[in-house]
């Protein structure tokens, strides 16, 4: 077919269409109507296409083509899927066609998706991101009756088990990383922890929500709250008890050491001479210093997120804790959060830890004993007296 004219098959899908026409017409005979509404389309034959829209008033299928024809018309000479650069009497007409098809067809992911591309022609970025919500709750919802799982996105304070429950969930369900389709860095965290733009969601075309997870210890940034609002309805953020996080991470600097981690030694913060100091003295910085205020900062930003009647995004908030204890518990949180069966799931084997790993001891309460009751005091002091009880954190 690549090797005729043009021309001719233009000629050749008119008289298809035409013959089609004149079938219908005869016997009310819809059955290739679909076929040709293609035809049609690549005629750009608008007005027989409304036609054919006119004769399946309450078929979702046939009626989104009305935002696309009027789209077209709205752009006039050279228009395409791309372009958004309607002239403002023409493009509030896309939007009421747009807007009257979402009040007949509400549950109709892609025509929100169409109705959030067409407002961000005109620069309403918080009516777009309403709208690519709704798209992706109504996603999630056909994916659960499916059995498929649609994106879960899982983001963990430092050192709190992100490793462990990353891998239990992909190869407990199946799930495949998405970390090269949604990418996110987390070098010279946390001011710098992005979530880049996906392209997929920036192609002009519909891509649906993708099955698999995205791990991250992402701060909640405006950048990260927009993202995150244009690729899922649901996440996962993952609390530890600051105190023995911060055991944790001062371990884990000795094991980037050791494995002679060098990008995350010039990229994580510590002052010059830090790893020729007692551990008392690191302990000491890190507390007035790094990494007590940044995670502190981590999980109010969070905490705020989730009351912030403008990010869209339902948070489901787990701790290390729980998964330390009961980890059967904590799995279940997750798959009940995102309508997963547990049927399907493998839960995951006790892990192994071994000093100078990344999995040293995942322990709970060994603050208690490493670090001085003037160092518990001085964090104590500044952890918000509600998370005590929230989170069901021990004061001493």
């Amino acid at each position: 077919m690549k090797y005729i004219p043009r021309w001719v098959k233009y000629a050749l899908a008119k008289k298809i269409a035409f013959t089609i026409f004149q079938i219908r017409s005869i016997s009310n005979f819809y059955i290739f109507d679909r076929f040709l509404l293609s035809l049609l389309l690549k005629l750009n034959d608008t007005n027989n296409i409304k036609r054919v829209i006119s004769d399946h008033r309450e078929e979702v299928d046939y009626c989104r083509f009305y935002e696309h024809i009027e789209r077209f018309e709205a752009l006039g000479a050279n228009a395409n899927d791309i372009r958004l650069d309607f002239e403002e009497g023409k493009y509030q007409q896309v939007l009421k066609v747009n807007e009257d098809l979402i009040h007949k067809f509400s549950d109709d992911y892609l025509l929100h998706d169409r109705l959030a591309r067409n407002y961000i022609a005109g620069g309403y970025r918080e009516k777009a991101k309403h709208h690519f919500s709704q798209s992706l709750k109504l996603q999630r919802k056909q994916k659960c009756f499916k059995g498929k799982t649609g994106l879960i996105v899982l983001v963990t304070m430092p050192r709190s088990g992100t490793g462990f429950v990353s891998n239990a969930l992909v190869n407990g369900y199946g799930l495949k990383d998405l970390s090269s389709e949604i990418q996110y860095v987390d070098a010279w965290f946390p001011e710098y922890g992005v979530f880049a733009f996906p392209g997929y969601v920036a192609h002009s075309k519909f891509s649906p929500m993708p099955d698999g997870i995205v791990t991250a210890h992402a701060a909640a940034l405006k950048p990260n709250l927009w993202t995150l609002a244009l690729i899922t309805d649901k996440l996962i953020v993952n609390f530890r008890d600051p105190r023995q996080a911060l055991i944790s991470w001062v371990y884990y600097m000795e094991y980037i050491r050791f494995t002679g981690n060098i990008s995350g030694l010039m990229e994580y913060q510590f002052p010059d001479g830090y790893f020729q100091w007692s551990l008392e003295k690191k302990i000491d910085w890190q507390i007035e210093n790094y990494f007590i205020p940044v995670n502190l900062e981590w999980i109010k930003g969070w905490l705020k997120a989730d009351e912030d009647p403008e990010f869209p995004c339902e948070i489901l908030f787990t701790q290390h804790e729980v998964l330390a204890m009961n980890p059967r518990k904590y799995f279940q949180q997750i798959l009940s959060f995102y309508g997963l069966s547990e049927e399907k799931f493998i839960f995951p084997l006790e892990p192994q830890f071994k000093t100078k790993t990344h999995k040293r001891k995942g322990a709970t309460d060994e603050w208690r004993q490493v670090l001085s009751r003037e160092q518990v005091q001085k964090i104590n002091e500044v952890i918000q007296k509600e998370w005590f009880e929230r989170f069901n954190w021990p004061n001493f």
